[in-house]
């Protein structure tokens, strides 16, 4: 495995956490430490994100979490999911997750435990669950794009025209919000087209 200093900025009074979770020792799944980081794209950015280091592939538990919770995307090649858990995104690989959008390292850490024990809670109930292997078929640009109105190329969505802001919104890079000439209607169909 590649050092995780290689792809995340470690901010360094939380680098070491190992054995945090010792409460849920009871299930297969534990985090072997959390690594609270500030993204690389953005050095200036005060935003916090958060990794979780699994000691297991979870692989075999990803189409339980998308059964139970079922606004999540599922990603078959890779596996990955992508969902929203208290307001954060999350991305679910196969032996760690990841979650933006906290304010702080602590904040961060303690989303990530809360996380967490749902995943482990669905894995120890998972043979109540009916799994979904859906996978996510994204929208394509043209589907987008057909939604947004006037595609006078307006700029105020900070895209230089609304073919750029459609490709952005298919690549989750953008908010069906940044269009501030959306009216709700088309604002609806456009989050329901995005599955957000």
């Amino acid at each position: 495995m590649l050092s995780l200093d290689h792809h995340f900025r470690v901010i360094p009074h939380h680098r070491r956490r190992s054995g945090i979770l010792d409460e849920w020792a009871e299930y297969s799944m534990q985090a072997i430490e959390l690594i609270p980081f500030r993204p690389d794209c953005n050095v200036s950015s005060e935003v916090v994100n958060v990794k979780a280091v699994l000691n297991r592939d979870m692989s075999d538990l990803l189409p339980y979490v998308k059964g139970e919770l079922g606004a999540v995307k599922y990603f078959p090649h890779g596996p990955h999911i992508k969902f929203v858990f208290k307001g954060h995104p999350v991305t679910v690989f196969r032996d760690y997750f990841a979650m933006g959008g906290f304010a702080d390292g602590d904040a961060a850490c303690a989303c990530a435990r809360e996380l967490l024990g749902l995943l482990q809670d669905i894995e120890r109930r998972k043979d109540r669950i009916t799994p979904d292997a859906t996978p996510h078929n994204p929208p394509t640009v043209l589907d987008v794009f057909k939604l947004l109105p006037r595609k006078t190329g307006c700029s105020q969505c900070g895209h230089q025209t609304c073919l750029a802001l459609a490709t952005a919104l298919t690549r989750e890079e953008a908010v069906p919000t940044a269009c501030p000439r959306m009216d709700p209607e088309s604002l609806a169909g456009l989050k329901a087209l995005l599955g957000v």
